[in-house]
């Protein structure tokens, strides 16, 4: 591709509207993937135009060989569909759209991974379409054919911190932007650029290793240094770090298969607080890191733990009558039993609890915000610093158990696991919403390349006029990326 060069898709009147905007995010994924110029519309001066149009209904190749698509040169050619009514189906011809774009950048198949955009099977009577999405691979690839190539935008472009099974965190508090990550199987400090998203040198160590790191979490404490946690399904691991990386302690709560861990929170005090259900009843074990003292209580109920200004809040569900429930919260006590419960919200409860998922909690300003999904609907809730109510909101629309909320003038941005009709699976998309009644203001904006696996927002944070979030893909990559107020 040509440095500066725009492609513009021009699609023939046999498609329908659907058509148009699945081409639209096609690509929109090469653009945030690699930095390409690519619109579906009206061609103006010095724009590539792209044809897209149906083929022969016999879909075969002159010697024989079916197809579902072809692009009729690489860089130069015009894309070709074939018209069966499978083909024309949203995920399909999304997916179709993806491969094709990338023949018309130069890209060649990619036979060694299956999940690749660009991968084809090496069999060529079989004219199936994978399951794939955007992979290390088709950027290399994009690299190779396209050396010295300018992106559009430093900004706005999805980066890679992991491959793999990988986690990360913002540390909370922290002015520099630094994010824990998981990377081959050990945890890092890494500050990130805000203008491009990228990292800002190199990862520092931290000596952590762990194979998964579940709910990875980390928080600047009052003396400066970070509390971490983390969850491998066999142990939670806590540690204390400084700002250098050098590890002050680590311990660990274990964990198996017979229980099932709640939440793990770091107040600004540095105090750490892991809970585990366990038999029914909730266990909470604090961490005290300067006296390195650990103490362990039994809570009734079962809920999740999120670190407010004031300390620790116990939040959960609880049953009311057979189809009805509330959301409540309460602040914890010295002795980590929660004190009077305030309830924030009355949610619809199905007979079939597997409906019903844990409640996700966490700061906003002074007070807390909180957020369910039961019986496929989400609540959202926020309350001030004494846990009193201040407003309660179930969007016609439903979105992702774990939001991260960031406030700005009035306003919220939220970035969660939202789901379009018009797309093969759900990915990470943020919104503004109205900071006084929940309500959303603007359409939801997606952040992780359409395709056919999903996306999960893990952080998002604030810088100057912009944001800069952290999410994961559905194959285990964590990825960063600066974008505008939404």
């Amino acid at each position: 591709m040509r440095p500066n060069e725009s492609l513009v898709l021009v699609l023939s009147d046999e498609f329908e509207p659907m058509h148009h905007r699945l081409a639209a995010a096609a690509a929109d994924g090469w653009n945030v993937e690699v930095g390409t110029r690519i619109r579906v519309g009206e061609p103006v001066a010095g724009d590539r135009i792209v044809t897209v149009a149906l083929s022969d209904p016999d879909c075969r190749f002159d010697n024989g060989d079916p197809y579902v698509g072809y692009t009729s040169d690489l860089r130069e050619g015009a894309i070709f569909v074939c018209p069966d009514e499978a083909t024309l189906t949203a995920s399909t011809f999304l997916v179709l759209m993806q491969h094709e774009l990338g023949h018309v950048l130069g890209l060649e198949h990619i036979e060694d991974e299956p999940s690749a955009v660009m991968y084809a099977p090496e069999d060529p009577d079989t004219a199936v379409l994978s399951i794939t999405g955007f992979t290390s691979a088709d950027r290399a690839e994009f690299a190779r054919v396209n050396p010295g190539f300018v992106e559009a935008t430093p900004c706005g472009i999805n980066r890679t911190l992991a491959e793999g099974d990988g986690a990360a965190s913002f540390v909370r508090g922290d002015p520099n932007h630094r994010v824990v990550i998981l990377r081959d199987q050990a945890l890092e400090l890494l500050a990130l650029d805000p203008e491009s998203a990228r990292p800002a040198g190199a990862a520092t160590p931290l000596g952590l290793e762990t194979e998964r790191a579940f709910d990875l979490d980390a928080t600047t404490t009052t003396g400066g240094d970070f509390a971490m946690t983390w969850n491998d399904r066999q142990l939670v691991g806590v540690a204390r770090v400084r700002p250098t990386g050098e590890v002050i302690s680590n311990d660990e709560v274990e964990v198996d298969d017979d229980d099932f861990v709640i939440d793990a929170v770091v107040d600004e005090d540095g105090r750490t607080i892991v809970a585990v259900a366990r038999f029914g009843a909730l266990e909470t074990h604090l961490f005290d890191a300067a006296e390195g003292v650990e103490t362990s209580t039994k809570v009734e109920g079962i809920g999740v733990l999120a670190a407010l200004p004031n300390g620790p809040v116990f939040v959960g569900l609880r049953r009311t009558a057979p189809d009805a429930g509330v959301l409540f919260a309460a602040y914890l006590g010295e002795d980590l039993a929660p004190t009077a419960r305030v309830d924030l919200a009355e949610v619809p409860f199905p007979e079939d609890d597997s409906r019903v998922l844990l409640p996700i909690a966490g700061p906003l300003g002074d007070g807390l915000f909180a957020t369910s999904i039961v019986n496929d609907a989400t609540i959202l809730v926020r309350a001030d610093a004494d846990l009193t109510p201040i407003a309660a909101q179930r969007p016609s629309e439903s979105f992702g158990p774990a939001p991260v909320v960031v406030e700005r003038d009035g306003e919220l941005a939220i970035i969660a696991t939202a789901y379009d009709e018009d797309f093969v699976s759900s990915e990470v998309m943020v919104a503004a919403f109205d900071a006084t009644t929940l309500e959303r203001l603007r359409p939801w904006r997606r952040i992780g390349a359409p395709d056919a696996f999903p996306s999960f927002g893990d952080g998002l944070i604030e810088d100057g006029d912009g944001l800069v979030a952290l999410f994961t893909e559905g194959l285990g990559a964590v990825r960063s990326r600066c974008l505008a107020w939404p």
